[in-house]
């Protein structure tokens, strides 16, 4: 019976242990361990417990390892869009400066093609005057030479 008693209280101390353990690291304390004083199955429980505790605390390393790198990708990208916005800013306004440009070229252009097409216009009008009029002319010159022609048959 003693030694039934001193095997309960000591494996009630050794669970005890397991179970402060247990209590750190529900408070996010990975890096208690269990202190393994046997190889009976609270010993082997103990070994497990702190595998479990090194692959937890593993984990949590490579965790915030690449929440680092996230973190340094993240801010590489914000650099970067920030560039790429400034550079796309800067290119729209060089295109906004060329296209004014153009359309003003293009307004010229047009101004100077419309007043070449009122001077052909003017010079048209003017050529369709002067044939007319030397149409105008030649009939009468023609009407005059009929006129002296007969004049000059009368006086005979």
């Amino acid at each position: 019976m003693i030694a039934t008693f001193i095997f309960t209280n000591l494996s009630i101390g050794k669970i005890k242990t397991i179970t402060k353990v247990a209590d750190e690291v529900a408070k996010n304390n990975f890096s208690v361990r269990v202190p393994v004083k046997s190889n009976d199955e609270i010993g082997v429980l103990s070994n497990v417990f702190n595998v479990m505790l090194d692959n937890i605390e593993k984990s949590k390393f490579d965790l915030e390892n690449i929440n680092k790198q996230l973190q340094a990708s993240s801010e590489d990208l914000e650099r970067l869009a920030v560039s790429l916005e400034g550079k796309v800013k800067s290119r729209t306004i060089e295109l906004e400066d060329i296209k004014a440009n153009l359309e003003l070229r293009v307004h010229e252009k047009t101004m100077e093609l419309q007043k070449r097409l009122d001077e052909l216009e003017k010079f048209r009008r003017l050529t369709m005057g002067r044939e007319l009029r030397m149409i105008e002319l030649k009939e009468e010159i023609a009407s005059l030479k009929m006129k002296s022609e007969k004049e000059g048959k009368n006086s005979i």
